[in-house]
């Protein structure tokens, strides 16, 4: 069997960022393409989980793309984990569009002795080998990109941080352009001055349950309890 040149190596793998960044800017103007970003993000840094989540403090609603996570470990997630685990917090103290790795957010020895890593993180293929950055962190909100190696595979290689170093700022940009188009919409549909004064409270969400604005009273809806009593809208 023929074997490639390093040179025609070189050339299919900077085919395949292209192909990458090209399918970045194509889930601008449509969604449903995140996921297969995702997945090929994760194939083009060699990782093995990947993920997008959301966390809103506003209204203790989370939200993510993880398109090889088990829907059902997701589900416990969202129900337990989202804002008690202790990465979070500290994760979206960082600076947008700065890389981060595990051992930026806290110790390996420490996290690994976690029960949210043991009963969660490792289960669904996540090791301790993981970067991440914030695409989104502003007024109680925030969202972020994040890899991990499998379990066992516990070093992240210079290529796997500078493949990942050299999409993050098209995903950001596509992400800005993504909340602008939805932001327009939103407008068109619900004018600032009209919603706020609406006589309940209601949370606007987009298709993957987001919530991308909540009127003065729905502000207050902070636990599940009340988040039910919500008006929702997509």
């Amino acid at each position: 069997m023929e074997q490639q040149s390093p040179v025609g190596r070189g050339m299919s793998s900077k085919n395949h960022l292209l192909g990458l960044i090209d399918l970045v800017y194509q889930a601008v103007l449509d969604a449903d393409l995140w996921p297969a970003v995702l997945i090929k993000l994760a194939d083009t840094v060699s990782a093995s989980q990947i993920a997008m989540p959301s966390f809103d403090w506003r209204a203790n609603v989370f939200a993510t793309i993880a398109p090889r996570f088990d829907p059902e470990m997701v589900a416990t997630y969202e129900n337990y984990w989202a804002f008690r685990e202790p990465l979070v917090s500290r994760a979206a103290q960082r600076p947008v569009g700065e890389l981060y790795v595990l051992d930026n957010l806290m110790s390996r020895e420490e996290f690994a002795a976690t029960p949210v890593f043991n009963e969660f993180w490792r289960p669904t293929g996540c090791g301790l080998a993981a970067m991440g950055a914030n695409l989104v962190s502003e007024d109680r909100f925030s969202s972020l990109i994040c890899v991990w190696n499998a379990p066992g595979n516990d070093s992240l290689t210079t290529e796997q941080l500078r493949l990942f170093e050299v999409v993050l700022p098209h995903i950001m940009r596509a992400v800005r352009l993504n909340r602008r188009l939805r932001d327009l919409e939103i407008t068109k549909v619900a004018p600032p001055e009209r919603f706020d004064a609406l006589p309940e409270a209601v949370l606007l969400t987009d298709a993957s349950a987001r919530v991308v604005r909540a009127n003065a009273l729905a502000k207050g809806c902070s636990t599940p309890r009340m988040r039910s009593r919500c008006a929702m809208a997509v």
